[in-house]
């Protein structure tokens, strides 16, 4: 696909309000405290995609959504972890994952996960989130507890929480720049097809 394709692909969808992903996000915290408080002593992944915008769902997401899974799958087999529970879901705020995996070594996945984040354009849109149960709470698990930088805007390079937090750019010229990268990536993998 060409930029102008992907970035049409990109807007196309239904757009999810900030009261759809606010709910959502409720949900979803309340499934990893009741995934977590059933198997305390395993380590929870949760996959969603850092996509800017209205449009959180569509069949271009969806595969860079899979190629995600997938890689993440393959690394849990490479490194013989188990996994107890895996579901999907679906819905117009994005694709979520949620994987229960045997190992308390959750530091371990993180870097894992890190690495998947770090390794491509579509790993760089993937948000791995890692949590354990310690303390009858939830813990998320931070790149800072393991000594790695923030993650980088992939517009400017500052830390990616700042331009969002203050809306350094705006969603056309991220929207823009995605593509460009999505393109480029295109040329080196067969994920995105046309």
């Amino acid at each position: 696909m060409d930029k102008e394709a992907i970035l049409m692909a990109l807007t196309q969808g239904e757009e999810a309000t900030l009261d759809d992903v606010l709910i959502n996000r409720e949900q979803r915290q309340y499934r990893e405290r009741q995934w977590l408080q059933h198997a305390p002593t395993q380590t929870l992944v949760v996959l969603k995609l850092n996509t800017p915008g209205p449009i959180k769902a569509n069949a271009l997401l969806s595969q860079i959504s899979a190629q995600n899974e997938a890689t993440f799958m393959k690394r849990l087999l490479d490194q013989g972890v188990v996994v107890q529970k895996h579901q999907r879901f679906d819905q117009k705020t994005g694709v979520e994952n949620f994987w229960l995996l045997d190992t308390p070594d959750a530091l371990e996945i993180k870097r894992l996960t890190t690495a998947i984040e770090s390794a491509s354009f579509y790993g760089r849109l993937a948000d791995f989130d890692v949590y354990r149960y310690r303390n009858g709470q939830v813990e998320a698990i931070k790149r800072t507890q393991l000594n790695l930088p923030v993650r980088q805007c992939y517009v400017c390079k500052q830390p990616a929480a700042v331009c969002g937090r203050t809306r350094r750019h705006s969603v056309a010229v991220l929207l823009q720049t995605l593509a460009e990268k999505l393109c480029e990536e295109s040329h080196h993998s067969s994920t995105i097809e046309g």
